[in-house]
């Protein structure tokens, strides 16, 4: 590996190949979607493709070391980011001005150009508008690259046109091991990334925010064991705001519906069925609405299970 040129995580290394081999062949795509789990570090990825792109594939030995340099100081000609402008959330068909006038001039080192959109769900149908025109036309040395949670969230139009590749977050022995390495004595690394379905990145930082102590506590409401007021309930949650609880209950009656599943469908589904459409029905309310009440949605997911309606009593 060239001087400066970011170390992979442990789960992006099979990915990292499947992406080398692509730039080997004839002709290397114009688009590329990565995609992972929240905390997977695309970003990881995306820089160490720089620097394969701009670094170790240059003809020169002169410019290859510039190219590190200009990279490490996020001043690479060749490079250009695009992101949400503040306060805005999007990414407007208005935005992409530079990113026009970028594509059409030349690279400065003689080799490739790439664009980086991140997070591509932001993108909005203008933009991606504009962006299927840019690749269904792209010149030589190419590349726009597209950084994702949620894929389906992008035209299908223009995810035809990209490489598509899932970054997974497998808990093998390695990625394992650098979890544990990382968390506190006694965290079950294996555990935290079943459960919640995401990368170690997201995991190490939900246990730095103390969230272990969330999980316990809707555990205990879950299995009956919580039995104070839904109003003192609810105030108590919003210590950690709606959208982690709702999305800490969401996860935890997942892992109870595989349970069931797995001991041979033996036990009901319908109530926590039920109760799962009651919690994404109030996540949807709590991010389609700015003015929305966390308290409560909070105390609405209390009542729901307590109270279940009739048809699965």
């Amino acid at each position: 590996m060239n001087d400066g040129a970011p170390e992979l995580y442990p789960w992006q290394r099979e990915s990292w190949r499947t992406l080398k081999a692509a730039w080997r062949t004839a002709r290397p795509p114009s688009g590329l979607l990565l995609s992972a789990p929240p905390g997977a570090g695309l970003e990881r990825l995306a820089e160490r493709l720089q620097y394969f792109l701009f670094q170790e594939r240059s003809r020169h030995a002169a410019n290859s070391s510039k190219a590190g340099r200009l990279l490490a100081a996020g001043a690479h000609p060749d490079l250009l980011k695009v992101e949400p402008e503040p306060p805005a959330q999007t990414i407007r068909r208005e935005q992409l001005r530079d990113l026009l006038r970028f594509w059409e001039l030349g690279s400065r080192f003689g080799g490739t150009r790439m664009v980086l959109l991140s997070p591509a769900e932001a993108l909005q149908r203008g933009a991606c508008d504009v962006l299927l025109k840019l690749l269904e036309e792209a010149p030589p040395a190419t590349l726009l690259v597209f950084l994702a949670e949620r894929t389906g969230t992008l035209p299908a139009t223009l995810r035809s046109r990209c490489l598509q590749l899932l970054v997974p977050c497998r808990p093998d022995s390695a990625t394992l091991d650098w979890l544990r390495e990382r968390l506190p004595p006694g965290e079950d690394a294996d555990a935290w990334l079943r459960l919640t379905r995401t990368g170690p990145l997201a995991v190490q930082e939900m246990v730095a925010r103390g969230e272990g102590a969330l999980r316990e506590q809707l555990e205990a409401f879950l299995a009956g064991r919580e039995r104070r007021p839904a109003l003192q309930l609810a105030a108590d949650w919003q210590q950690w705001g709606a959208a982690r609880v709702l999305e800490w209950l969401r996860l935890l009656v997942i892992e109870r519906i595989r349970a069931r599943i797995e001991a041979g469908g033996q036990l009901p589904l319908g109530g926590l069925i039920d109760y799962y459409e009651v919690l994404a029905r109030c996540r949807r309310e709590l991010e389609s609405s700015s003015g929305a009440r966390e308290s409560s949605l909070l105390e609405e997911s209390v009542l729901a299970l307590r109270h279940p309606r009739p048809r699965y009593l």
